[in-house]
């Protein structure tokens, strides 16, 4: 079977908090809307964005790029960012082979994330 390059992004609202679903393969053909959905919760008032990575099949550097953009605005705007289900090695590792993982919250679900069951890693 081929390897399929598409990604998917998919906001919801639960209550005031947001969730960001990413289905597939996220890499530098998806910079703009990846970042446009993690702009729209602080725009909209979210009081927390989830960030769902368990559906990632691939990622590169453009991943933790977004995040670390986002994270400082999220960090300005007192507005928790937290990453749920990066439980794949390979997106797992994107963090701690940068060096990276004090700068973000992990939950290892959406349902804990959104229960405010999450890891924080450091003040980054």
């Amino acid at each position: 079977m081929p390897f399929v390059h598409e990604l998917s992004i998919t906001a919801r609202e639960v209550g005031n908090k947001a969730v960001v679903y990413l289905t597939g393969a996220m890499d530098h053909d998806y910079e703009k809307q990846f970042a446009a959905a993690l702009d729209q919760p602080i725009a909209d008032g979210a009081s927390l964005t989830v960030v769902s990575l368990a559906d990632l099949h691939f990622a590169d550097t453009t991943l933790l790029s977004c995040l670390l953009f986002a994270q400082r605005q999220y960090r300005a705007a007192d507005v928790p960012l937290v990453l749920a289900g990066p439980s794949k090695d390979f997106v797992r590792r994107i963090f701690e082979v940068t060096g990276t993982e004090h700068w973000f919250t992990f939950a290892p679900t959406v349902e804990a994330a959104l229960n405010g069951d999450s890891e924080d890693n450091g003040a980054g």
